[in-house]
């Protein structure tokens, strides 16, 4: 459940739901591969989950092969429901530039900016963000600025004091 406004003032706390311990979720686990395999003989396919599942194994490979991940890929990916993958990634890799081909360049590359974009909250609202941002050097900068982002009075979690928890962890240098 999430807190916002008068809610989070009054001490609720955010409660992550697990629909993998349901047995819906098993269910569809089990079964999963003989319906994608009945539809594959009828010439059918579901084409929103196998991107789905591409993007998640790009995301995936390139933090393993590279060793690094950038803000963009984590913030498209948790932005198409793969919040736990995300920051799975982001908690192994190292965050920014790995010197590769695959860099991603342009206006997206490395662009803090964009896990603050309004139409995109999945990483800021799960309260694993603050450390990521802490590994990032953003907490340092906003705990000595007295500087914060619009998104300490949106998610729902206490951000402020989550980032102050952080503020002793090390981020992670730029280029590897």
């Amino acid at each position: 459940m999430h807190a916002h406004g008068r809610e989070a003032a009054a001490g609720l706390a955010y409660a992550r739901h697990r629909p993998e311990d349901t047995r819906l979720y098993r269910l569809v686990e089990q079964h999963y591969p003989t319906f994608v395999a009945h539809l594959a003989e009828q010439g059918k396919a579901l084409p929103a989950y196998q991107a789905l599942g591409a993007w998640r194994d790009a995301l995936r490979e390139h933090a393993r092969t590279t060793g690094c991940v950038d803000v963009a890929r984590l913030v498209y990916a948790a932005h198409l429901g793969l919040v736990d993958e995300a920051y799975q990634v982001a908690e192994t890799a190292h965050l920014g530039a790995a010197g590769t081909a695959q860099d991603i360049m342009g206006p997206d590359g490395y662009r803090t900016s964009l896990m603050f974009q309004a139409g995109m909250p999945e990483l800021r609202d799960d309260p694993r963000f603050p450390r990521l941002c802490a590994r990032l050097g953003l907490v340092e900068f906003w705990s000595a600025s007295g500087k914060w982002p619009d998104c300490v009075d949106e998610v729902p979690y206490d951000f402020r004091a989550a980032c102050e928890a952080l503020r002793a962890l090390p981020g992670d240098p730029f280029w590897r």
